[in-house]
């Protein structure tokens, strides 16, 4: 009979890896201090599907934040809802909102970039340079309003 090998602490890194929405999600709230806030927390966890039910605490490191994540339910969504909470990602301030300059130099970061014609198209559904992400994300899935 063979011993199952314990992970113990790098445990919570197999994890972020395995699913790397928990890893971008903490990396894009947390920014170049490498640790989320209370706030912060929530707002990743939201952005996530996730619905926490308090912060996580102060100087949320990674493997908290995955931890925490991985133990959490969430809502559940369809494959058109997920876009949705891909574009949520990058709404920082949760104003449902995007800079439309921003995503486009996002997608080209993700390596998704747009061409001359995409990004005209983007910039005229932008409204004083704000995209409103979730009738992008309906425009896209096909169900115009």
């Amino acid at each position: 009979k063979k011993k199952k090998k314990k992970l113990g602490r790098n445990n919570n890194r197999l994890r972020a890896m395995s699913n790397p929405d928990f890893a971008n999600a903490f990396h894009l709230f947390a920014g170049p201090k490498g640790y989320l806030n209370g706030p912060e927390s929530v707002s990743a966890l939201q952005a996530l599907g996730l619905n926490p039910s308090k912060p996580l605490g102060d100087k949320v490191t990674l493997d908290q934040f995955t931890a925490s994540a991985s133990g959490m339910s969430g809502t559940e969504h369809s494959g058109d809802d997920a876009l949705l909470d891909a574009l949520r990602l990058f709404d920082k301030n949760g104003t449902g909102t995007l800079p439309a300059k921003e995503f486009a130099n996002f997608a080209k970061v993700l390596g998704n970039g747009l061409n001359d014609q995409e990004i005209q198209q983007l910039m005229a559904h932008a409204n004083g340079g704000l995209l409103d992400y979730e009738d992008l994300a309906k425009r896209i899935c096909g169900k115009k309003k």
